[in-house]
């Protein structure tokens, strides 16, 4: 097992260290279990079974991601919400996440999701009429807003900065990605569950 991660800190080292080469395209997210880190390097096995290798860009966006309570979010809070929506209309919730308030205004809006098929990412702030009503939360996100049901067993959390020391073999993350003009994988962004939980966005 030490010869083996050994040698996967070595071919990750091994990249091409082009932080800032030209990146085109939105970013992907990924989604697994980090095999292997190295300064400005990570390998990633992802929940489909690949082995993918990610180069940190310069300016990458650390969290870490925790639990916490439904009864966290109040009215006025920027939260994230990914639902699918129910045959009879009503939407659900998968995953609730609340923003710092430094990250306010994060990717407003309410737009296709890659969590599940069918499912929506709604970013906003929780409204002011309905607010926390049982488990119904209402997002406005400027161009309109949803009421969005939450069901006892969806995870509610809170992704905090975090320095790149949590990046480490082991931790469960969440990558989002952009594949730069050299086809190197670039992460801008990757949440680290606490203590081993698995980022559920």
């Amino acid at each position: 097992m030490r010869t083996r991660m050994i040698a996967l800190l070595a071919s990750v080292v091994a990249l091409p260290a082009l932080a800032q080469a030209p990146m085109s395209a939105a970013p992907k997210n990924y989604r697994g279990t980090l095999e292997a880190a190295a300064p400005g390097h990570v390998r990633l096995h992802e929940r489909g079974g690949a082995d993918l290798d990610f180069v940190l860009a310069d300016n990458a966006r650390i969290g870490l991601t925790r639990p916490i309570n439904l009864d966290a979010i109040k009215p006025g809070s920027y939260i994230g919400c990914t639902s699918v929506t129910r045959p009879d209309g009503i939407d659900v919730a998968l995953e609730v996440h609340v923003f710092p308030e430094v990250q306010r205004g994060t990717g407003q809006g309410s737009y296709p999701y890659d969590l599940k098929p069918d499912s929506t990412m709604t970013n906003g702030t929780v409204g002011d009429v309905l607010g926390i009503k049982g488990r119904t939360v209402e997002i406005n996100y400027g161009a309109g807003k949803r009421t969005i049901m939450v069901p006892p067993e969806t995870p509610v959390v809170t992704t905090e900065p975090a320095p790149a020391s949590i990046i480490k073999p082991g931790a469960k993350a969440v990558l989002a990605a952009v594949k730069g003009e050299d086809g190197v994988l670039r992460i801008v962004r990757i949440a680290v569950g606490k203590d081993g939980m698995m980022p559920p966005t």
